[in-house]
């Protein structure tokens, strides 16, 4: 094992304090030659609720090897017709993490290897591409 590679979704910005300090822990308990790696919600917008407000990039930046930013969902089941990831969101979730205070070093970016389909009067579907 290289590490640990923790990737918890749907918490809120209620546990973001408690998210961090679960990594922190982390990085305490594990030899200092072992990765710690976490997935965060993309924040584009710099939003401070919900679930793209629950994690504190600066903090788990601290703790963390590597910040697995993912950059996809800007359109999802529910939401308007749109993109999975356009250049703007993408751009402007690297740019935010970047703004706080995250070494570009710690940077990983998630991309979307699906797409979805919007037809009126179905459910909308998720289409992944295997390779």
């Amino acid at each position: 094992m290289d590490g640990v590679d923790v990737n918890i979704e749907n918490v809120t910005h209620e546990q973001r304090d408690a998210y961090t300090d679960l990594l922190r822990l982390l990085r305490e308990k594990l030899p200092e030659n072992k990765l710690v790696v976490t997935a965060v919600a993309a924040n584009p917008n710099g939003w401070t609720i919900g679930w793209h407000g629950s994690y504190d990039y600066k903090a788990l930046s601290n703790y963390c090897d590597y910040l697995m930013i993912m950059a996809y969902d800007e359109s999802y089941r529910g939401s308007p017709e749109g993109p999975v990831s356009s250049k703007s969101f993408f751009d402007r979730s690297i740019e935010y993490a970047l703004n706080q205070g995250v070494s570009k070093d710690k940077i990983v970016v998630g991309i979307p290897f699906f797409g979805r389909y919007w037809k009126q009067g179905e459910a909308t579907r998720r289409n992944r591409v295997s390779c």
